[in-house]
């Protein structure tokens, strides 16, 4: 299949009207996670696996409070969706700290929105803006002025996740 930009830029416009959806619906918090890949192929075994951690982790922090997970795979790459039953400035705090601690935490994006529909922004509460995972810089001026390859970002990510697997191989006995 021949993805262009325009068709993930669709498919992220239909993602973003089923979660006014689920808002509405439910409303609660939702949670998006998708993987923070280059390209316009998003889906892949190194992508899926990288959710598919981190939405352990996630589900291992917030187990009581999810009330809805919806797992898809879209032209976004894989994607986590949860309707979580707590405070989304109390999530969104804890989805930075995992951004910036966890192993796999630069490697997606989590993004968080209110009851009413809100995204909820770092600097909302507070924080800086998102750091560039290879230069230290400002993330969306990296990302928009494409200041590091494909192959550069694709490289810190399959090493970051060797390091994972690793690490959990070691911690948990898991391959």
């Amino acid at each position: 299949m021949n993805n262009t930009i325009e068709d993930v830029q669709n498919d992220k416009e239909r993602r973003k009207r089923f979660q006014k959806y689920l808002i509405d619906k439910y409303n609660m918090t939702l949670l998006v996670m998708t993987p923070n890949y280059p390209g316009i192929y998003k889906t892949n075994y190194l992508t899926e696996a990288i959710i598919e951690a981190m939405d352990h982790a996630l589900i291992d922090i917030f187990a009581d409070e999810v009330q809805l997970k919806i797992y898809r795979i879209t032209l976004e790459g894989p994607t986590s969706i949860m309707l979580i039953d707590k405070d989304a400035q109390m999530i969104k705090r804890i989805t930075i700290d995992i951004e910036r601690k966890h192993i796999l935490g630069k490697c997606v994006n989590i993004a968080v929105y209110d009851n009413w529909g809100d995204r909820v922004n770092r600097t909302d509460l507070g924080y800086n803006s998102r750091e560039c995972s290879i230069c230290g810089g400002n993330f969306d001026e990296c990302n928009a002025s494409k200041r590091h390859s494909e192959a550069e970002i694709i490289r810190f990510i399959r090493e970051n996740y060797v390091k994972y697997m690793k690490y959990a191989e070691k911690h948990y006995g898991t391959k």
